[in-house]
């Protein structure tokens, strides 16, 4: 199990694009390599060179290497690499550069503590969130894989992105809770609108004001049992300044 802290609004931002890298580095390696119907079998030297344009490698933080397949020993002694392999390689050595782009606040000029939660990268683990009467306005929960979330917390909007074979069980959502790009999720949630774009195989257990938002392709997925009411679903909507519609 795990318990992680909320972080502060710096560490949010960089968490949430870091991850976005991440979800994402199997597209940029076939725009890289022009491969835009598949993902390729290899990877040249040349073209993976070509992705630094938007990551740096170096022996330190502050020292950048001149070509990013430095980064990656397994390449330098062969012209291509599994492209698999590859993104498994680099997967483990993506990291934030807080030499180059410092996460802190300065003291004298601190902002207001955003209410926003980030979860991302939970790998087979059951994760809560504690407090569960705290107030959020942004839930992001991205390239989570196999895990059971809970969030019963008071939230404003939700979007669930990136995620693989996950159960999430969410509280109330005033606003819009959004799942998208996910595959064998399931989704507890009570929600004004809930929004359902590029899934498979996804379920979505739901109380809503509005229809569901179906978009995008989406296919063998699944909204039943609909309008699903609990013991404390009067509570739960209250919290989140929303009624209870028979």
């Amino acid at each position: 199990m795990m318990h992680a802290p909320s972080l502060g609004r710096g560490a949010d931002f960089t968490q949430l694009l870091l991850s976005f890298v991440k979800t994402h580095l199997g597209l940029w390696m076939q725009i890289a390599s022009l491969s835009l119907q598949s993902e390729p079998t290899n990877i040249s030297v040349e073209d993976f060179d070509i992705l630094g344009l938007i990551l740096c490698c170096g022996s330190s933080k502050s020292q950048p290497l001149f070509r990013l397949s430095e980064a990656v020993p397994e390449l330098a002694s062969r012209p291509s690499m599994s492209a698999s392999e590859l993104r498994k390689a680099l997967l483990k050595l993506l990291c934030w550069n807080e030499d180059a782009y410092t996460t802190e606040v300065a003291k004298d000029g601190l902002e207001p503590r955003a209410k926003t939660l980030n979860i991302s990268n939970i790998h087979k683990s059951i994760w809560f969130h504690r407090p569960h009467n705290a107030e959020i306005e942004y839930l992001n929960i991205t390239d989570c894989k196999d895990s059971t979330i809970y969030v019963t917390a008071r939230l404003r909007y939700c979007l669930i992105s990136g995620c693989e074979g996950t159960t999430l069980i969410l509280g109330g959502v005033s606003t819009i809770c959004t799942t998208s790009n996910c595959e064998k999720v399931n989704v507890h949630v009570a929600a004004h609108c809930y929004k359902m774009e590029n899934c498979i195989d996804t379920s979505a257990y739901l109380y809503c004001h509005i229809p569901p938002i179906i978009t995008g392709d989406t296919r063998g997925i699944q909204l039943a049992p609909y309008n699903v009411l609990h013991s404390h679903m009067a509570s739960v909507l209250h919290g989140s300044q929303m009624t209870l519609e028979k």
